[in-house]
């Protein structure tokens, strides 16, 4: 029983100490702000015919090897099944160049 009481004592002072991290400490003047973080910019392009997610991948962010980033931004659940036409979002930290001025 003492062992538990111990535990729930080292458990309680624990808390408190995260608490008093997160609130910028005891002695801290200055509050934490929260912000909203900066929008990111959607950076999108044409699946054309003929494309496969490969050549698209390859064609708007430099590499073939994106292509499962892309599919999972846009929530493509067949990579082989996507029709032509439609617009794709592009991760914008891996976009080409010619598409981040567009």
């Amino acid at each position: 029983m003492k062992s538990l009481k111990f535990l729930a004592l080292i458990a309680s002072a624990i808390v408190l100490s995260a608490c008093q991290v997160l609130s910028g400490g005891s002695n801290s003047a200055e509050p934490i702000v929260i912000t909203e973080p900066e929008p990111i910019e959607q950076i999108q392009s044409t699946f054309l015919e003929g494309d496969t997610l490969w050549d698209f991948a390859e064609r708007t962010t430099g590499s073939g090897f994106n292509w499962e980033k892309i599919m999972i931004l846009n929530d493509i659940e067949d990579e082989r099944n996507i029709d032509a036409g439609i617009v794709l979002l592009v991760p914008p930290e891996l976009a080409v160049d010619s598409l981040k001025t567009q």
